[in-house]
């Protein structure tokens, strides 16, 4: 579509962008709320978690989207999806803490969304 010219590089993102941020909203409620509902989640916190997990969503959906358009095959833009998420899930601190990670690689941690 866009190569022949159906529509433009800044409607595509605004499009994009009226979708997908209050589907990260709605997609993080419906996931949530059940689980809270079901473990007896203190729902003063509620607000927080939600914002953080819709944010999550949409670093995963964004990075996805990214490495959609640079990665010359597809197969290669998943690939470098799943690399990129070990390593944040990696430095996450549930595995490695960012105490003992180099300091060369040590701002991977900061930047990390999880």
């Amino acid at each position: 579509e866009r190569h022949n010219d159906m529509y433009r590089s800044p409607a595509y993102l605004a499009s994009k962008l009226l979708v997908t941020v209050p589907g990260a909203f709605v997609m993080s409620f419906c996931a949530l709320v059940p689980v809270a509902a079901l473990v007896g989640m203190n729902w003063s916190r509620a607000p927080g978690i939600w914002l953080a997990n819709a944010l999550v969503f949409l670093w995963s959906e964004f990075l996805a989207e990214l490495l959609a358009v640079v990665a010359p095959h597809y197969l290669l833009g998943m690939a470098a999806y799943i690399l990129i998420n070990f390593v944040t899930l990696l430095l996450a601190g549930y595995v490695v803490s960012i105490g003992s990670v180099t300091v060369a690689l040590r701002w991977l941690a900061y930047v990390n969304p999880w």
